[in-house]
């Protein structure tokens, strides 16, 4: 499969950062996190980023390092 040590979950907010700005979100958005991408979505609120209004965890993982 080959190295994958650098897909960590700082990545993929940080990617999640990326796509927000790039479509131009900032304000009032809700976001929906659906099993591992729900461990990402709540890493992402507890940073209380401004705009996010709402977040949705659904089907998550019963354990997991945050």
């Amino acid at each position: 499969m080959g190295d994958t040590s650098f897909l960590t979950k700082g990545l993929f907010i940080a990617q999640l950062k990326g796509l927000l700005d790039r479509l131009g979100i900032r304000h009032d958005f809700d976001l929906l996190g659906h099993s591992w991408g729900g461990i990402l979505d709540a890493r992402f609120a507890a940073g209380h980023p401004p705009g996010l209004k709402n977040f949705i965890l659904s089907d998550l993982p019963a354990s997991t390092a945050l």
